[in-house]
């Protein structure tokens, strides 16, 4: 669904306060002490009520109406239901939004997580959306908008969403979790993401077990909330092992064969003592031991290397130790699908933040 700028430019302006202006309708249902059936205000009562513009106070009521607090139709109006119902757990729709340019680069998520969803959600319809690269916020505003409208409850899971399309996301009111990190600005969206600082603890004690004592930190050039943790925790247990800041070298980097082999060969040329290498991902480990190969090292020990990102619900064998997630697909994808139902139960009661443990495999 297309929106012209006039109804775009209020939905932002409007940020967090939509999700409040539910809020604000529930409160007066309740004070007013309004029971099932009862017909509540137009949305030129609402308007005057929340102090809005009829626009506003129409997407107001629509995300009442998915909330279940009233129901609308051009015959009746609105009607209110009851508050405390005991809902069921079907949610119509859950739109999968994954940003295209980390689609192109690692993949969707895993197949046994999309079935994990609709094992808790057999009702849905699963929606995938490619977000563009450069016009993403518009593309997640149009898809808010188009679910506001329908009359059947809709339900996002978003895989590295941007800030912007993070904050549209919050300001729907809608259930959602983000797969991932949020941004620290972000409050009112529920997360589900794997424990990065467990992850860094575990690789670089491996590393560090192993006599390393010098570390490259290989990451995306897209670095997101998630990395930063990880960061940290690298360098709190380097810290610990007696390793100084310039011991610690820090690369964000594309898959690209010259510009990994670069920061690598600068790396291994500017000291003797053993070197452990993190790659935050799969593509970049398999460039790294490619160069390690073409050109080994005739002095000391060789490198040792530990990836972070590889998403497989069994160990496998791999030329480097790496850690995987605790949880299956399956697992993963049902607890995404508890997580919105939860939500759409509940709609008040704030959001869920859990991490996945992971398990070190070497």
């Amino acid at each position: 669904m297309k929106t012209n700028s006039t109804t775009s430019g209020n939905s932002r302006s409007q940020g967090i306060r939509l999700f409040e202006l539910a809020d604000h309708i529930e409160r007066d249902i309740r004070q007013r002490n309004l029971k099932p059936g009862d017909s509540y205000l137009s949305t030129a009562g609402t308007a005057r009520l929340l102090g809005v513009s009829t626009t506003i106070a129409n997407r107001a009521l629509q995300l009442a109406s998915s909330r279940r607090l009233i129901k609308r139709s051009q015959r009746s109006g609105a009607v209110v239901m009851k508050l405390d119902q005991s809902m069921e757990s079907t949610i119509d729709r859950v739109y999968i939004l994954v940003r295209q340019d980390h689609y192109k680069k690692e993949g969707l998520l895993a197949d046994g997580t999309i079935i994990g969803i609709q094992q808790a959600l057999p009702g849905a319809s699963i929606q995938f959306s490619f977000t563009p690269e450069f016009s993403a916020e518009k593309h997640v505003e149009d898809l808010v908008n188009e679910s506001l409208l329908m009359k059947q409850v809709a339900a996002f899971v978003m895989v590295r969403g941007s800030l912007p399309s993070q904050r549209i996301l919050e300001s729907s009111g809608l259930a959602a979790v983000v797969v991932g990190t949020p941004y620290p600005s972000i409050q009112r969206l529920s997360t589900l993401n794997r424990d990065n600082a467990q992850m860094a603890e575990l690789l670089s004690t491996y590393m560090f077990n192993r006599g390393a004592r010098r570390l490259l930190l290989m990451f995306r050039d897209d670095m997101l909330q998630g990395d930063y943790t990880a960061i940290n925790r690298f360098h709190a247990v380097a810290a610990e092992r007696g390793l100084r800041p310039t011991d610690l070298m820090l690369a964000g980097l594309p898959a690209d064969p010259a510009a990994v082999t670069s920061v690598l060969r600068q790396f291994l040329d500017a000291g003797e003592q053993r070197a452990g290498i993190f790659c935050r991902s799969r593509l970049l480990a398999e460039i790294v031991l490619e160069t390690l190969a073409n050109s080994p090292s005739s002095a000391g020990e060789p490198p040792i290397v530990v990836v972070g990102d590889v998403f497989e619900a069994e160990p496998h064998s791999h030329p480097y130790a790496y850690v995987r997630l605790a949880l299956s697909p399956q697992e993963i994808g049902r607890h995404i699908g508890r997580m919105l139902i939860r939500q759409v139960q509940n709609p008040g009661g704030g959001p869920h933040h859990e991490r996945i443990p992971q398990v070190l495999e070497s």
